[in-house]
This record gives C-alpha cells, structure tokens and sequence, in this order.
C-alpha cells in the first residue's frame, strides 16, 4: 500500500462514516422502540405501586409521549436545515 496513494486515500475515505451509520441506526432503532419501552416503564410502575390505572390516564401518557416524539422528530428535522 504503500506505493499506491490512491488505496490509502480510499481507506480512510471508507472506513471513518462507519462508526457514525452505526451509531445513527441504533439511534433510529432506539428511538423507534422508545414509545414502547416507557409504556412498558410506566405500567410495570403502576403494577409494582399496586396502582389501578383507568383509561384516561392511558390515554394522557400516550398523547403525552406522541407529542414529545413529534417535537424530537421536529427538532431533528429542523437541525439538519
């Protein structure tokens, strides 16, 4: 390699965005399963704390997390302008 300059040129033009794809798609895929996890945060609370939690409660938590998530997704799409 090292009397071809264009191969090294290309290997550290390669291999550097790697960590940042896989940094950013586990980033998608947490984000994706965040609406999941704290639904399932917030009932195993309510379970342990013996609590009844009626419908409009639910109904509260899950606009709730919809309008955090539309704001992140907002503010992401805004940061990228």
């Amino acid at each position: 390699m090292a009397g071809v300059p264009g191969v090294e040129i290309f290997v550290l033009a390669l291999f550097p965005p790697c960590p940042t794809f896989e940094m950013s798609s586990c980033l998608t895929f947490t984000s994706w399963l965040f609406p999941l996890s704290t639904g399932a945060a917030i009932a195993g609370v309510y379970r342990a704390a013996g609590k009844k939690m009626i419908p409009f409660e639910a109904l509260i938590f899950g606009v709730g997390q919809t309008f955090c998530v539309v704001v992140v997704s907002f503010l992401r799409i805004l940061a990228t302008l």
